[in-house]
């Protein structure tokens, strides 16, 4: 069997209406049909200024919407700054500056020792070697 498929009129109405949840109550409640809101928007389009009775509650609805996201974004970073105490943060980072400082001295003292010890290999110290005797032994003069 083949399905089957909307006209193209009807499925732009039918976006249209989804759009607007006002003229779908407005059916609901038996003001007028669906059937006479779809031959007006077959005549007129929907740029139509009968429509913006409709449009209205959409608009401020997503204008609403936009303004609790704006709203809720401003109480957010409102609180953020709120708990932030800016002497805290000076005292902190006075901290980890000292912290930085003795990190430095550290790695200067163990730079520091390392040369030394690379400098003192290099330098070893001439240790006197015991006496070679001859082959036939120690010679008995010297005793």
């Amino acid at each position: 069997m083949s399905k089957l498929e909307l006209h193209p009129d009807v499925k732009a109405f039918k976006e249209f209406a989804e759009k607007h949840p006002k003229l779908i109550r407005s059916v609901r409640s038996g003001e007028h049909d669906l059937k006479y809101y779809f031959k007006h928007y077959q005549k007129y389009g929907e740029a139509d200024s009968f429509w913006d009775q409709f449009r209205d509650e959409a608009k401020e609805s997503e204008s609403k919407a936009s303004q609790d996201k704006k709203k809720k974004w401003s109480d957010q970073l409102k609180n953020l700054l709120d708990k932030i105490e800016l002497d805290n943060i000076d005292q902190h980072l006075k901290q980890a500056d000292s912290a930085i400082t003795e990190l430095k001295k550290l790695i200067t003292h163990f730079s520091e020792i390392k040369a030394s010890a690379a400098q003192n290999q290099v330098q070893t110290p001439h240790i006197p070697q015991p006496p070679q005797f001859p082959p036939g032994g120690m010679n008995r003069r010297f005793f």
